[in-house]
């Protein structure tokens, strides 16, 4: 491309920008990550490598979004500097640009300024999942097209990545890229939602991360159909893709994880639904039930299977509380109750009422907690959630 200074109209070509560079000057590019292909975007940066050894007396600064959203941050001589997580300030700055930008009138623009602000501090996981730069864009156009936020953190959830994966498919179209690769949104969920199944029911416990031959060697067999030899490279093709069309997927190093885990633990939460058998092995032949890191995937799969039919829900809590017999010492009583108690919070939109009536008999049961020689025997956080399912109740 050749430019042209706007006073006499003299090319700047090539042996000016080097005079420059040779004398010293501060070079700003910007966007790399909007360099179109993962090829392209290496070899910028492999660019501003050489360029910067080159010419030493130049000082270069580049700007790109992280890894996930496609940029190159990582380039060798190069000091890296991460802009960090928006505070509510920024956050507020960003829906009042945000706000201006869609309306024309200032009231019509404040107005849905206040609607957007009033619904993200409204919900815990919206005031989180907003401190990151990507997300307040994503909770506004969905406010947006939805007219409003989901109610429920799993509808949200839902919501936010097919968002995410929607955009991974118009850029995909945009590009004209490998058919092989391209996909719907659907289809994108679909492979995201297997791995995070993989990584959750990893023989030695739930992983957050994975490596990347691991996960194509996991999302290979999706890929059906393409033949055996192609699969695996195809999966690499898509995983490497995901970092920059939908951010779903974060890269560090040569592991990938989800860009919040969240989105994981509710794409596991959304496999187990339908994973009867895996779901049993698991979630109790396993024990698993019960630990804390399981306990947010255990609370959205609740949710998961009341939204599809309040009777599958029933069905959960049967088989949790088939768990404890009659005889079941206090702290593995106390330990189911709260459980189950935890969960309205979920549940309170469909207007779900637990109908097995040994919840409300062991309920009544659990009040030993409240003895001080039977507390004893009971760690603290056991105790606090059973006194909670018993206020509740």
């Amino acid at each position: 491309m050749t430019l042209y200074l706007q006073v006499n109209a003299q090319p700047l070509d090539a042996s000016f920008f080097r005079a420059q560079l040779d004398a010293g000057c501060l070079l700003e590019l910007d966007s790399i990550d909007e360099v179109p292909g993962q090829v392209a975007r290496k070899a910028s940066a492999r660019l501003l490598e050489r360029t910067a050894r080159v010419f030493p007396k130049t000082h270069i600064v580049a700007a790109s979004r992280p890894p996930a959203l496609g940029g190159e941050t990582l380039i060798p001589g190069f000091v890296t500097i991460q802009i960090g997580s928006l505070d509510d300030a920024a956050v507020d700055g960003f829906v009042a640009r945000w706000c201006k930008a869609l309306h024309r009138g200032a009231e019509k623009a404040k107005q849905h300024q206040k609607e957007l602000l009033d619904a993200i501090p409204s919900r815990p996981e919206l005031t989180e999942l907003a401190t990151n730069p990507v997300m307040p864009t994503a909770l506004a156009a969905l406010q947006w097209n939805r007219t409003r936020l989901p109610d429920q953190r799993n509808e949200l959830y839902q919501s936010v990545l097919e968002w995410l994966a929607q955009a991974r498919e118009e850029k995909r179209e945009d590009l004209r890229e490998d058919t092989t690769v391209r996909m719907s949104a659907v289809e994108c969920l679909d492979k995201m939602q297997h791995l995070a199944f993989t990584m959750h029911g990893d023989p030695q416990g739930r992983q957050t991360q994975i490596t990347q031959n691991a996960a194509a060697r996991a999302l290979a067999p999706r890929f059906r159909d393409l033949p055996d030899d192609e699969r695996i490279a195809a999966a690499e093709r898509f995983l490497q893709e995901e970092e920059t069309d939908s951010g779903i997927l974060i890269r560090r190093g040569n592991t990938l994880r989800y860009w919040h885990l969240t989105f994981q633990e509710y794409l596991a939460a959304k496999a187990l639904a339908w994973r009867d058998a895996d779901r049993r092995r698991l979630l109790f032949a396993e024990q698993q039930l019960y630990l804390a890191e399981w306990r947010p995937t255990v609370l959205l799969l609740a949710a998961v299977l009341c939204k599809q039919d309040p009777e599958l829900a029933d069905g959960f809590f049967h088989e949790i509380l088939d768990t404890i017999g009659p005889d079941a010492p206090l702290a593995e009583r106390a330990r189911c109750v709260g459980l189950i108690g935890s969960f309205p919070r979920d549940l309170k939109s469909w207007g779900y009422r637990l109908t097995d009536q040994r919840y409300a008999t062991n309920l009544e049961r659990c009040l030993a907690v409240f003895d001080a020689r039977e507390a004893r025997k009971l760690e603290v956080t056991t105790r606090l959630e059973a006194a909670d399912a018993i206020g509740r109740g």
